[in-house]
Order: C-alpha cells, then sequence, then structure tokens
C-alpha cells in the first residue's frame, strides 16, 4: 500500500510539473507577444508625432 501511495504521489508531481511548464511555456509567448505589440505601438505613436512635427 505504501508503494502504491507513493506513485501515485509521483504521478502527481509529475503532472504538475507538467503543467507548470506549459503555463510558463503560455507566459513567454505573451509576454513576447505583448512586447512585440506594445513596440509596435510605440513606432506608431512615434511615427504620428514625426509626422505632426515635419513642417508641411
Amino acid at each position: 500500500e505504501a508503494h502504491e501511495v507513493n506513485h501515485s504521489s509521483s504521478v502527481s508531481t509529475r503532472k504538475r510539473d507538467g503543467y507548470f511548464g506549459m503555463s510558463c511555456n503560455i507566459g513567454v509567448e505573451m509576454y513576447k507577444a505583448l512586447r512585440s505589440a506594445t513596440t509596435l505601438h510605440a513606432a506608431r505613436t512615434a511615427a504620428r508625432a514625426i509626422e505632426r512635427s515635419v513642417p508641411t
């Protein structure tokens, strides 16, 4: 019985580690997407500001 308990505990640990790795990866992907979106937005804002400041 002790062996069985140990086995189920190691299975749940593996599941938890797998889930943590998955959510961690999703976080990294979201961070990359957010960072590139922020950069894109900043570039657009800068382009608009430059357009306004350039005398026509």
